[in-house]
């Protein structure tokens, strides 16, 4: 009996190891309009739209990290956004800048 349950212990960590080590989860990053150029804590990662994986940890998606990501304007009439990520908190699938919205007045 005990042969059997080592065996079914072994065999259940084998499966988890192997079905719960999730891929780092893709954000997708879009504009409105299109062209923003993107930073992620003050590097370049492209224009918009662009796909970027965020420092994660665990199978859950959780970042590791404090994460900024600036979007600068492709043209006249359109400002900077800023949008701060906090450690621990869930990776978002997407992140939508409208660069058309003043940002408001400074504090």
């Amino acid at each position: 009996m005990n042969r059997y349950i080592g065996f079914t212990l072994f065999t259940v960590a084998i499966v988890c190891a192997a079905g719960c080590a999730s891929e780092s989860m893709v954000t997708h990053i879009k504009s409105e309009p299109s062209g923003a150029r993107i930073e992620v804590n003050e590097g370049s990662v492209g224009v918009t739209p662009v796909d970027v994986t965020l420092p994660q940890r665990g199978p859950h998606h959780r970042l590791m990290e404090h994460v900024t990501i600036q979007a600068y304007p492709a043209g006249p009439g359109q400002y900077k956004q800023e949008k701060q990520l906090y450690f621990n908190q869930w990776a978002p699938e997407n992140i939508m800048f409208d660069m058309t919205q003043s940002p408001g007045p400074s504090k």
